[in-house]
């Protein structure tokens, strides 16, 4: 039961962070929104675009699971496949914002995105004995808003973390 209630506030704490991105915009974008993602960013923009009434393209690979596509189709979003390759989705999701106007909320690499996904790091305050927070990686965004959260919470903060066959998190290393 305490792993499902977990799970469904993790699931809110992800919605909330791409709800406050979306209201960042200060208006409606007009033609909708676009998302680049492996999956959870997708179904999250896909249920505040929801919310919001704004239409939603979600581009994620061909090999993403079919729980997170048709996560983000149930919720409404369009879908757009570009390939297998894991990393393509961004390239994919800028060529239709340039052809069809859409607007981009990144899955990372964005400070409004990295302080909303921060705020799910300040569950920590409540929990005075967290010792290990284990966060999953995928193009940085996540682990990056979290690790700045929690990193006052220790004078000596550790972290790691490799997802597998992780583009982003590949070129990451490779630049240094």
């Amino acid at each position: 039961m305490g792993e499902a209630r977990d799970a469904a506030a993790w699931r809110g704490l992800q919605v909330s962070r791409r709800h406050v991105s979306l209201a960042a915009f200060g208006r409606r974008p007009r033609a909708g929104v676009i998302a680049p993602s492996s999956g959870n960013h997708a179904q999250a923009v896909a249920y505040a675009a929801r919310l919001f009434g704004v239409p939603a393209t979600v581009v994620m690979p061909t090999t993403v699971t079919a729980a997170k596509r048709g996560g983000a189709e149930r919720l409404g979003a369009g879908s757009n496949w570009p390939g297998r390759r894991h990393g393509i989705e961004m390239d994919r999701a800028l060529e239709l914002v340039a052809n069809e106007g859409l607007t981009l909320v990144p899955p990372y690499d964005d400070a409004t995105i990295i302080a909303g996904q921060g705020t799910s790091g300040l569950v920590a305050e409540d929990l005075p004995q967290l010792t290990t927070v284990l966060v999953p990686v995928g193009g940085g965004g996540l682990s990056a808003g979290v690790s700045a959260a929690i990193s006052t919470r220790s004078d000596r903060p550790r972290g790691g973390g490799r997802a597998v066959r992780c583009s982003e998190v590949d070129e990451g290393a490779r630049r240094g």
